[in-house]
């Protein structure tokens, strides 16, 4: 691997996260994926350190899976993943001042976005993980974790409803979850999936009159190897939103108790 290549396959890794030198069954190489994926499975070791370097040196540290590792991995085929370091400077994808911008429907503070963001990722984590009866070790398991635009709409609507009964709308943070209207939600809910998609968490496929989002390896890998500071690492206030909203819930249980 010369220079001109170990800088194709950079840039190419930094852009997307993930390259596959066999594609799994129901996808298809990206533009210039199939050239980068031939480089890498001709890379000896000294190059596949060098390039592990290249990544740890911009926040990221190099991840390889083969067919030995995951069944959907075609024979022979190997899966590259640049994983976030979990470090307070590492350049995301996801950072929080892309997420506010994303997710932002008017005129709304930083800590309104961050609530939001915080309570779509967790509905989006219990279709991927509580409701599958599923830890997040169980990285082989990402393919079996997906979900239409409608089933993420309604529980994040039966979500808020829950919350409406505890009490939460007499908090700060109640306010903003609590006063979005319908179509209003639907709007945000669309806009995190799509920012989930753009970050590589999710892949989408439309299906007849629904959109089906599938979680992607990067993902599952990310999430098995950090998972406590996950959400710290995509968005710094929500661990602060997060702690505020746990105290409205055990607040409301002391008065019932």
């Amino acid at each position: 691997m010369d220079a001109y290549e170990m800088g194709l396959v950079n840039a190419f890794m930094l852009r997307n996260r993930a390259i596959e030198t066999k594609p799994r069954p129901g996808r298809r190489h990206r533009p210039y994926e199939k050239e980068v994926g031939r480089i890498l499975a001709s890379a000896d070791e000294s190059e596949i350190s060098a390039l592990r370097s290249l990544l740890a040196g911009q926040g990221f540290q190099l991840i390889i899976k083969t067919d030995f590792d995951l069944p959907d991995i075609p024979p022979g085929g190997q899966v590259f993943l640049a994983v976030r370091e979990q470090s307070e400077d590492v350049p995301i994808k996801l950072g929080s001042s892309e997420a506010i911008e994303k997710l932002r429907l008017r005129q709304e503070s930083q800590e309104e976005i961050a609530t939001w963001f915080l309570f779509l990722w967790l509905q989006h984590m219990s279709l991927l993980y509580t409701q599958v009866d599923r830890h997040p070790s169980e990285v082989s398991r990402y393919v079996e974790a997906g979900f239409s635009l409608t089933v993420f709409f309604n529980l994040v609507q039966e979500s808020i409803e829950t919350l409406r009964r505890s009490g939460l709308d007499e908090t700060f943070y109640g306010n903003y979850l609590l006063r979005e209207r319908r179509q209003d939600l639907h709007r945000r809910v669309k806009k995190f999936l799509s920012l989930m998609v753009e970050g590589g968490m999710l892949e989408s496929t439309q299906r007849s009159d629904d959109m089906i989002y599938q979680q992607t390896l990067l993902s599952a890998v990310e999430i098995a190897e950090a998972f406590d500071a996950d959400l710290d690492a995509l968005l710094p206030q929500a661990r602060d939103v997060a702690n505020a909203l746990l105290n409205v819930i055990e607040e409301k249980a002391d008065v019932v108790d």
